[in-house]
């Protein structure tokens, strides 16, 4: 399902995308679908995906502030314009955290080719984000430092959800991801405290 599109980047990682209105796919996507939390797939011209996370949310409406009387409600506006888009929106954040080539070779931390704008954002289904943690030797998270290092206040917080997560789609690994989170929770609570 397609979930928004690629809007603006604010670092070669860190990604802008619009979610899509009902009347632009079958199927609006619910709140639901782009959580925080969420990792996502944005489908690249080589026939591999890159992976990221649903990190902040935006939501845009021009009309807020705007006092005054109004011509037209919202709804006689429709009858009068039915052309007239709205103008309102809702922004996700997305953080790249990897991807997947065309052959199934999945690389974790800082991608190499940029997104361009009007790349679709599809939600990442529970198979393939076992496959993208999923290595030879266990379980694999390497982009954990990425996430952290990047500065958003919200990220500690994310790392949370995610080691949560993991596990629970990878209960054999339980044990080793407790201790990272817990290790994620010492530190967001140290940094906080100073």
């Amino acid at each position: 399902m397609t979930l928004a599109k690629i809007v603006k980047s604010n670092s070669h990682v860190e990604y802008v995308a619009q979610v899509m209105r009902p009347g632009e796919v079958d199927r609006a996507p619910a709140p639901a679908d782009y959580a925080f939390g969420a990792f996502v797939a944005v489908p690249r011209s080589d026939g591999g995906v890159a992976v990221g996370v649903v990190f902040d949310t935006t939501l845009v409406n021009p009309e807020f502030g705007a006092l005054g009387p109004r011509l037209t409600t919202g709804a006689e506006l429709q009858t009068l314009a039915p052309d007239q888009l709205p103008e309102t929106a809702t922004l996700i954040g997305v953080l790249l955290l990897g991807a997947r080539s065309a052959n199934g070779e999945v690389t974790q931390g800082v991608v190499a080719h940029a997104l361009s704008v009007g790349d679709a954002v599809h939600g990442l289904e529970e198979a393939e984000f076992r496959a993208f943690h999923d290595a030879d030797d266990g379980l694999r998270a390497a982009y954990l430092p990425l996430l952290l290092a990047h500065g958003h206040p919200l990220t500690s917080e994310l790392a949370l959800a995610i080691t949560q997560r993991l596990v629970e789609a990878f209960p054999d690994h339980a044990g080793a991801v407790a201790v990272l989170r817990d290790s994620i929770a010492w530190r967001t609570r140290i940094e906080a405290a100073g």
